[in-house]
């Protein structure tokens, strides 16, 4: 069983503590917050309260545009890809009837 061996440390964190969270820093020197179930779906809760969901109509508008630049992109690799197995279909007809 891999254990992380943590030290806390106080003064460094006192303002991650002001929102009750414990710090926590591992042997490996990787950060580790450890809060609460509760205090962790509190700040969910808060952090999707901030975001700006889109309207419907915007929602709309960007799909119809990723939509039209996938096609935009397949058809331009279909004709580079077209047009780059011709040439080398041509040159490899070519040089084999060199030899």
């Amino acid at each position: 069983m891999d254990l992380c061996f943590c030290v806390i440390f106080g003064a460094l964190f006192e303002g991650v503590r002001a929102y009750g969270v414990s710090p926590v820093i591992c042997a490996e020197g990787i950060f580790v917050a450890k809060t609460s179930p509760i205090t962790f779906f509190r700040q969910v809760r808060a952090e999707m309260a901030k975001v700006t969901w889109p309207t419907r109509r915007e929602t709309w508008v960007s799909t119809v545009m990723v939509v039209i630049m996938v096609i935009l992109a397949a058809l331009f690799l279909f004709v580079a890809d077209w047009i780059i197995s011709s040439v080398l279909g041509w040159g490899i007809n070519y040089l084999g009837s060199l030899f």
